[in-house]
């Protein structure tokens, strides 16, 4: 989860591959938000480290999503119901949909959508953002049943003493305890080389290392996270 100049970020491609390969990465996905830019870039290429295609997608309103492996570019909206119809196309395709830093205030996780394949819930370091307030989320996610809130992101801006990445932990077990199916990821939301590749690292068991290996072990869920490479 990196930025390159296609986005906010102030590398090129070539120079994010290069440091990308330096951090002994196996394969990194360049993000920018709402396009696919850096994948056709002629310096979008390695030998040592699995390039994967992706994006940003989303907005401030309602959230960010990570998109691996788009095969159509999804324009921009919020509408819920062609946010649920985008994700379900692009699994079609073979691509995945995570859940980027759901509790982030900037940004918090409001698209209410099933069926994801993943959440990030470790980005950038483990305390350095600050935790989400209930006041940031719209009434439609602050939905009571009995008296207690029923959405996974409420009920994890609700608890408070933890950062943005402990309350995406929160939202991602209430997540699975509705049923979700997925992959837990952690990102590192580098914008330059001052924020170090692969802090957070997200480790995947796959048969290979190739672009389908990756992706099949991320599908099904055969990941875990640790704060870097050592």
């Amino acid at each position: 989860h990196v930025h390159s100049r296609y986005g906010i970020g102030k590398e090129s491609v070539g120079e994010l591959v290069r440091r990308a390969e330096r951090s002994g990465l196996d394969f990194m996905a360049i993000t920018d938000r709402n396009t696919i830019q850096s994948a056709l870039d002629p310096e979008f290429r390695s030998n040592s480290v699995v390039l994967i295609p992706a994006m940003e997608w989303g907005n401030e309103e309602r959230g960010v999503g990570i998109l691996l492996a788009p095969r159509t570019l999804p324009e921009p909206t919020n509408s819920i119901g062609y946010a649920q119809a985008m994700l379900y196309r692009l699994q079609a395709q073979g691509g995945l949909f995570f859940a980027a830093h759901p509790a982030f205030a900037t940004a918090p996780w409001q698209w209410g959508l099933s069926y994801l394949n993943g959440v990030e819930t470790w980005c950038r370091p483990w305390r350095q953002s600050p935790p989400l307030w209930l006041d940031r989320l719209s009434d439609e996610v602050k939905v009571r049943e009995e008296g207690e809130l029923i959405r996974s992101i409420a009920i994890a801006a609700a608890t408070q003493g933890y950062s943005a990445n402990g309350q995406a932990t929160w939202f991602y077990d209430h997540e699975l305890t509705r049923g979700l199916k997925a992959a837990m990821i952690g990102g590192s939301y580098s914008v330059g080389p001052e924020v170090p590749l692969g802090q957070p690292l997200t480790y995947v068991y796959a048969h290979e290392k190739s672009l389908k290996g990756i992706l099949d072990g991320l599908r099904w869920g055969r990941t875990f996270i640790s704060n870097g490479p050592n």
